[in-house]
Order: structure tokens, then C-alpha cells, then sequence
């Protein structure tokens, strides 16, 4: 188990490390408080968000409060009294939220989330905790830092034939440790079997393989929701910078367009059928695949 670090102990770390390096790891902590507010805030609407999704995709499945900014002033705070809570208090980091109807935005340290946002203490308990984990990810790395982890290792495993996620190439290329949890999704890149490009078999849904016929059925499960204008929403979706193929899912299942089915991992049932859709469209190309999500785009 990583010991946490104390706030001095963190800096000093910190403090060897490269501007670039730095930086990438602040914008890290900022992109994973920001996406476990998504994902709590789309649980309790009852859907299911994948990993690496743009802040405008969170924005068009999401109708409530979403996180829009995480701000750290640094070991300086309580000099230059830049950031503060809306009750008046100084702060080293606040958390910048915003109302998505209404446009509302409030200001405010961990302490107050409950108070200004008006969500269910469950759910902000749930939020809270997701916060902490970030903050022991931050840990991890920054104890692989100071006990030399070799970079190398990892690096010589490698080849240009390998599809490596852009989190995992990042840190990498600056000379930054992996999390425990990254090593295990490199190794199963790792020892993986070819990528298909049509979706016939989910390994990760512990799916049998299947033949799908788009306008037929697949072992029971029908894809015949996939009408003209199911088609049509798809493209649209698309047009409007929507990549991921699970938040198309989201969406069509908001919208009461397609089936609310999912397997037991939460992945909509109807992903397969969506994603040999866009296979099958000629203005439309791959940009990114994984076992639990694949993004494209309009040439």
C-alpha cells in the first residue's frame, strides 16, 4: 500500500522535476478530478462514461453540475491570497463548478462542495472518495519518482506495432513513473490478440463470438433500432465533434432512440451494432480503438 505523502513531502518531490514534467502532472490531477465528477454525476443519471472523453462530449451527455476547473496556487498561497471560497476563506486549491442550465458557477474549497452544489450527500460522499484516489495515484507516482523507477524497462518492451494509450505514451515520453493500474492495461495490451475491426466479439463483456447483421438481430439481441433517423442522429452526433461511440450510446439512449440494455460491465448493448455502423460509412474513419471504447470522426 503507497504511503501518503504530507503536503511538504509531495513539494519537495515535486520540486525535482522538470517544468515540463510538473506540468503535465497538475494537468493530470485536473483532468482525473474533472472526469471522477463526470462519471459520479452520470452514475446517478444512470449511465455509464468511458475514460478519455473531451470536455464537450461531458457536456452534451450532462445536463447538471460538472466540474469545470481544479485550481492549485501552489506553495505560495497563503502569501499571494489568490483563490478563495465563497464563505470568504483563503485556499490553496478550489474547485471551480458550473450549472450546465443554467450557467451558474460557484467557487469553493473541498469543504464546502456539499453546501454550494446542492447534491446528495451520497453522492458527494461518492465524489469526495473518487477525489482521494486521485490523490494516492499522485502519491504512487510521486514515491516511483523518488525510488528511481526505470523507465527504460518499460520502454524496451515496446514496439512501433503496439497501440499504446495516449495517458501511457505521455508519461513516458517524459520520463515519468506508470501507475500500478497503467502497467497492468500495458500488459494486456501487451498479450493481446489482433484488433478485429469489426466488433463480432467484446472480450471484455465475456461475449461469445457473434455474427451481426445491422438491420437483423445478433443471437437475440435485435439492432433493428438502428432506423434511418437512429442513423441519421448517429452522423449528426458526429458532425458535432462527438467521438466516443459510448457517448453516442448515452446519447441515443437519453434521447429514447435506441435500447437501454447493457452487459454486466455497463457498456450499452447496442455499442456493437453502432460502432459496424460507422464501419460501413465511407465518410467516416477509426481514430482510436480499445476493448472499451472506440472513437471516430468525419473525414
Amino acid at each position: 500500500m503507497i504511503k501518503t505523502l504530507s503536503e511538504t513531502e509531495r513539494n519537495q518531490i515535486l520540486n525535482t522535476l522538470t517544468d515540463k514534467q510538473r506540468s503535465y502532472i497538475k494537468d493530470y490531477i485536473k483532468r482525473g478530478k474533472k472526469t471522477v465528477f463526470a462519471n459520479h454525476m452520470a452514475k446517478d443519471k444512470g449511465m455509464v462514461l468511458p475514460q478519455d472523453i473531451s470536455d464537450h462530449e461531458v457536456e452534451q451527455v450532462l445536463d447538471g453540475w460538472i466540474l469545470d476547473d481544479y485550481l492549485d496556487e501552489g506553495e505560495q498561497w497563503k502569501e499571494t491570497k489568490a483563490l478563495k471560497c465563497e464563505c470568504g476563506r483563503i485556499l490553496r486549491y478550489q474547485y471551480v463548478v458550473r450549472h450546465l442550465q443554467t450557467g451558474e458557477i460557484r467557487k469553493f474549497g473541498i469543504n464546502h462542495f456539499e453546501e454550494h452544489t446542492g447534491l446528495h450527500p451520497d453522492l458527494v460522499h461518492a465524489i469526495m472518495k473518487g477525489f482521494q484516489t486521485i490523490d494516492y495515484e499522485l502519491d504512487e507516482i510521486l514515491h516511483k519518482i523518488e525510488s528511481n523507477w526505470n523507465v527504460d524497462q518499460v520502454i524496451n518492451r515496446l514496439s512501433s506495432r503496439e497501440e499504446i494509450p495516449d495517458d501511457i505514451q505521455a508519461q513516458l515520453s517524459l520520463g515519468l513513473p506508470l501507475l500500478d493500474r497503467q502497467m497492468k492495461s500495458l500488459n494486456r495490451i501487451l498479450n493481446s490478440i489482433p484488433f478485429s475491426p469489426v466488433p463480432t466479439e467484446e472480450t471484455e463483456e465475456q461475449l461469445q463470438p457473434t455474427q451481426v447483421n445491422m438491420f437483423g438481430s445478433e443471437h437475440g439481441h435485435r439492432f433493428d433500432e438502428l432506423s434511418l433517423i437512429s442513423q441519421n442522429t448517429i452522423m449528426s452526433y458526429l458532425s458535432d465533434g462527438v467521438t466516443s461511440v459510448r457517448i453516442i450510446c448515452e446519447l441515443m439512449i437519453r434521447d429514447h432512440q435506441v435500447s437501454k440494455e447493457r452487459y454486466i460491465t455497463g457498456k450499452p448493448k447496442i455499442y456493437p451494432g453502432i460502432c459496424m455502423f460507422l464501419d460501413q460509412q465511407s465518410s467516416v474513419y477509426l481514430k482510436q480503438h480499445s476493448l472499451v471504447d472506440r472513437k471516430y470522426s468525419i473525414e
